[in-house]
């Protein structure tokens, strides 16, 4: 499974996003190296999902763009709780989405077989 290491602001890794093995949905895990486990739920690629901790939401993203906007990929994260500094929360984000997009492009120009 596809693996991301997460650094902080000093350039110490502090955890790893990793793809869950499920049959019918991409799911992704943030790992801390405290052992803290964070789910990653929702529609990455139109950013509308939460990072969630035992199923409570602790960042939620939501884009602001519009079918018509002139900022086609803004959006915007809401820290509900602080279980992550902003470093580690926008780099969890931006760091799935990522591994998505990645994953997205190899599928879309895999070759026939």
């Amino acid at each position: 499974m596809p693996k991301l290491i997460i650094s902080d602001h000093q350039g110490n890794e502090v955890g790893m996003i990793q793809r869950k093995f499920t049959f019918f949905k991409k799911k992704y895990l943030y790992i801390r190296n405290d052992g803290d486990t964070y789910e990653i739920t929702g529609n990455i690629t139109d950013r509308k999902f939460d990072v969630l901790r035992f199923g409570v939401p602790i960042i939620q993203v939501r884009t602001l763009s519009s079918f018509l906007s002139l900022r086609p990929h803004t959006f915007a994260l809401e820290f509900l709780e602080p279980d992550l500094d902003e470093w580690e929360g926008i780099a969890v984000v931006q760091g799935v989405r990522m591994m998505v997009k990645d994953e997205n492009s190899s599928t879309a120009t895999a070759p026939d077989h």
